[in-house]
């Protein structure tokens, strides 16, 4: 059973891509966090790139021709973690302020799912647009705190003698992927879940669906260009893991 959720969560990115080509209004509504996964794409990942790359040669500075040839190494490998880097904290940031119409785009997908199965309609208890938006905002800025005051102690574990170097990467990838899974979920959970914490304790109990799909979305974000939908698939993708939970649908 756990490795079928693993699979489920893996294989609604493709869904979310699926249902993208064939819906207009939802493309329509997933264009603007598109667009602003873009923008931030442009600026976050040069931005990294040519500061890491300022940083590194200003340590080693005019020095030996091995001492240069090493530096080109540490500028490449920093490149690297930047990018991975970049792109993560950008998505993060891209899902606070796409956060007022990533709401939008999950309702109608959550109704198109639930009309396409026959489910009863979805019906919404309004708060209000700007009490929607404000929620939206406040959440997402909750969950990079959340990323920003944890991963140092998750970053700390690769200096431990040995097992560091093995275990670092392993913990930040099941770190990375429950924060995304989190992430993404949100404006699905919104209309159902008030707390913070019932958010991610809802997560939590479902870790390997969300192991599925939190994995894939971080591979999603490593891909050049696939990672500029990453925040409207990704939330299509969460909205239909909910709605195939809520009514047990099997896959």
């Amino acid at each position: 059973m756990a490795q079928l959720n693993l699979i489920t969560g893996l294989t609604s990115h493709f869904r979310a891509f699926r249902l993208l080509t064939v819906n207009k209004e939802i493309r329509r509504l997933a264009a603007i966090p598109f667009f602003i996964n873009l923008v931030l794409f442009l600026v976050f990942v040069p931005l990294a790139i040519w500061w890491g790359i300022g940083y590194v040669d200003s340590l080693f500075g005019n020095s030996s021709w091995w001492v240069q040839a090493l530096s080109i190494v540490a500028q490449i490998i920093a490149t690297l973690v930047l990018i991975v880097a970049s792109v993560f904290l950008f998505t993060l940031i891209g899902t606070i302020i796409a956060g007022p119409f990533a709401g939008p785009l999950s309702e109608a997908v959550e109704r198109y799912e639930r009309e396409k199965r026959g489910l009863p309609q979805l019906t919404i208890s309004g708060r209000g647009v700007i009490r929607d938006a404000g929620r939206s905002i406040l959440y997402a800025i909750g969950r990079l705190l959340l990323f920003i005051l944890i991963y140092p102690f998750i970053f700390a574990t690769q200096f431990i003698p040995v097992i560091g170097v093995a275990l670092h990467p392993i913990l930040a990838f099941l770190y990375a992927a429950f924060v995304l899974s989190v992430d993404f979920s949100d404006p699905t959970l919104d209309r159902y879940i008030d707390t913070f914490k019932a958010k991610l304790r809802y997560v939590w109990n479902r870790k390997g669906t969300y192991l599925g799909f939190g994995g894939g979305a971080f591979a999603m974000m490593l891909i050049p260009f696939v990672n500029l939908a990453v925040i409207p698939v990704c939330v299509i993708g969460a909205t239909m893991l909910y709605v195939e939970e809520k009514f047990k649908i099997q896959k």
